[in-house]
């Protein structure tokens, strides 16, 4: 009895202080586990050569090999165009991506993101021999420009 006391008595003293270390972890450490990004909503519907290119064109960071990669560079443009929250998780985002290999080690890779404020069409080639990017439209030359110059 005297026992079933005391661990009630440790219980409230102390109750408060899990409770705060509960939220905490909910507010601050559950949103970062399930946040969804860019890499998050990549169909799963193509093969593993295109995700193989798809991934090379991702962590492409230019001739130095320094600075930002392509994937960040382009979630940097989706975020700039969409400041007020996750636009992954919308319900109207959507990515289409086409890999097509053009010969001679080169493949062009669009991807068609659309979501609830408009569509970014980025367009661009990427050589698996010499391993370059190129743009092939203004939104994604201004992308490999970013890429190439980003310190």
């Amino acid at each position: 009895m005297v026992k079933e006391r005391e661990s009630k008595k440790f219980l409230k003293k102390r109750a408060p202080f899990y409770l705060a270390g509960v939220t905490i972890l909910i507010v601050f450490v559950v949103p970062g586990i399930l946040a969804v990004e860019l890499e998050d909503i990549i169909p799963e519907t193509l093969n593993p050569d295109e995700t193989r290119i798809l991934q090379s064109l991702f962590d492409y960071t230019g001739p130095n090999d320094t600075g930002i990669n392509v994937y960040e560079a382009i979630s940097e443009r989706i975020a700039d165009q969409y400041p007020d929250g996750n636009v992954y998780e919308h319900r109207s985002t959507t990515l289409h991506v086409i890999v097509t290999d053009t010969g001679g080690g080169l493949y062009r890779i669009v991807l068609d993101f659309e979501s609830y404020n408009g569509e970014l069409y980025f367009d661009m080639n990427i050589n698996v021999t010499d391993e370059g990017v190129s743009g092939n439209n203004n939104l994604s030359k201004d992308i490999v420009d970013l890429v190439y110059y980003y310190d």
